[in-house]
C-alpha cells in the first residue's frame, strides 16, 4: 500500500480518511521510549520528536496555551516521568536551536526542567513552548551568548505578564458579552406578545441575573503570601468576598498545592453560593409570573 493510501480505508467504494492523533499524544509516544535523561544527552532530538515538537508550536496563539491543561493536571494524569520528558525536549529544541556559545548542557537542561515544574506548576507546557517560541521569534529581547535557568525564567515571566493582560482583558470581554446578553433578552421581553414566551424570557433573565450577582464581588489579590498559613488565613476571612471565578480558580491552584484547608475553605464557599443560588430559583418559580413587564 502506498504511502498516500496508508492512511485511508473503503467502506462501501468510498474513501475515509482516518483521523490523525493529536500532537499532543504524537509527542508523548514518540517520547515513550526514553529517559528524561535521555533525552538530555541527546546529541540532537530524533526526527519525531522534532517534527511533533514544530508541529506542537505551529499556530499555537496565547489562547489555546493559556487554556490548556496546567503542569501540576498533566503531571496528576500522565505522572511526574512523563512531564519531565515533555518539558526536557521542549528547552532541548530551544537550546539546540540557537547559535550560543554557552549553551545548557544535559544535566543542567534536566535540573532546569525539574525545576521549571516546580516553580510554574500552575502554568501550562503550552506556556512554555509559545514563550520559548516567541523568545526565538525576538519579543521579549535580544538572547546574548548565553543559555542557561536563569535567562529562561526571565524571558517567561516576560511571558507571564503577557499572558495575564490577556486574561484580563478576556475577563472585560466575557462581563461585557454577558450585559450584552442581559440586554438582547430584554429586547425580546419587549416585544414578546404571548405570556408563555414572556414567562420564558423572565426566566432567563433571572438566571442571569442571579449568575451576575454571584460574579460582581470586589476584585480580590488573593496572592501571593511568605507562608501557607498566612495564604490560609487570608482565603478563610475573606472567601465570602472573592469573585468566583477567582473562587474556584483558589480551589484548583490548593488541590494542585496540597493546601487541603484552602481546599475545603474554597468548595465550602463555592457549595454555599450554589445552594443559594438555587434556592432563590426554587422562590422565585414558586411564586410564578403574574404581573406583565411595563
Amino acid at each position: 500500500m502506498s504511502n498516500d493510501n496508508r492512511n485511508l480505508q473503503t467502506t462501501g467504494g468510498q474513501a475515509v480518511t482516518k483521523a490523525s492523533p493529536k500532537p499532543e499524544v504524537s509527542l508523548m509516544t514518540s517520547l515513550a521510549s526514553f529517559t528524561p535523561i535521555e533525552i538530555s544527552r541527546q546529541k540532537e532530538l530524533t526526527d519525531s520528536v522534532y517534527i511533533n515538537l514544530l508541529t506542537l508550536q505551529k499556530n499555537l496563539t496565547l489562547e489555546v496555551a493559556a487554556t490548556a491543561s496546567t503542569v501540576a493536571q498533566v503531571t496528576q494524569v500522565h505522572g511526574e516521568q512523563t512531564v519531565a520528558k515533555l518539558v526536557c525536549a521542549i528547552l532541548k529544541l530551544f537550546n539546540d536551536g540557537l547559535n550560543t556559545t554557552l549553551q545548557m548542557g544535559a544535566r543542567q537542561l534536566l535540573e532546569y526542567a525539574n525545576i521549571w515544574t516546580e516553580t510554574f506548576s500552575n502554568e501550562t507546557i503550552k506556556d512554555l513552548i509559545l514563550c520559548l517560541k516567541r523568545v526565538k521569534a525576538g519579543r521579549y529581547g535580544p538572547i546574548f551568548n548565553r543559555v542557561d535557568g536563569t535567562v529562561i525564567s526571565d524571558f517567561f515571566r516576560k511571558y507571564l505578564e503577557e499572558k495575564a493582560d490577556w486574561l484580563a482583558d478576556s475577563k472585560v470581554k466575557l462581563k461585557a458579552q454577558q450585559a450584552k446578553s442581559g440586554n438582547d433578552l430584554l429586547t425580546v421581553l419587549s416585544t414578546a406578545t404571548d405570556n408563555v414566551e414572556a414567562k420564558q424570557q423572565l426566566e432567563k433573565i433571572r438566571k442571569l441575573t442571579l449568575k451576575g450577582k454571584l460574579l460582581k464581588t470586589p476584585v480580590i489579590d488573593y496572592g501571593p503570601y511568605k507562608s501557607d498559613a498566612t495564604y490560609t488565613k487570608f482565603i478563610g476571612e475573606n472567601a465570602q468576598t472573592i469573585a468566583f471565578e477567582d473562587l474556584i480558580d483558589v480551589k484548583k491552584r490548593a488541590k494542585a498545592q496540597n493546601l487541603e484547608e484552602v481546599y475545603d475553605i474554597a468548595t465550602a464557599e463555592i457549595n454555599r453560593r450554589a445552594t443559594q443560588l438555587d434556592q432563590e430559583y426554587r422562590d422565585y418559580k414558586n411564586e410564578g409570573v403574574t404581573n406583565t413587564p411595563q
